[in-house]
């Protein structure tokens, strides 16, 4: 099993955006990736979240609660399989 298709697209959103010089495809290879590579595509996504995920009342938005569990599953490769 792969991550759903809406955490792929955010994720590969993410990446082109933030880190141009991965890839997206390293989507398809996420459980498999180095600590430091899975540490840049957290730091990618904390980023997007501090600036894109949270409203005016500081609670996470649609799109900050799905940068939350992209960073999570991101921090453990085993939850990356999992739908």
């Amino acid at each position: 099993m792969k991550l759903q298709s809406h955490l792929r697209t955010v994720l590969q959103e993410v990446i082109r955006q933030r880190c141009p010089d991965i890839p997206v495809s390293i989507v398809d290879t996420l459980p498999h990736l180095s600590e430091e590579m899975r540490f840049r595509i957290r730091q990618a996504l904390t980023d997007e979240l501090c600036e894109t995920g949270f409203g005016e009342d500081d609670e996470p938005n649609q799109r900050g609660l799905l940068l939350e569990e992209l960073i999570d599953r991101v921090g453990r490769p085993s939850s990356l399989t999992r739908e």
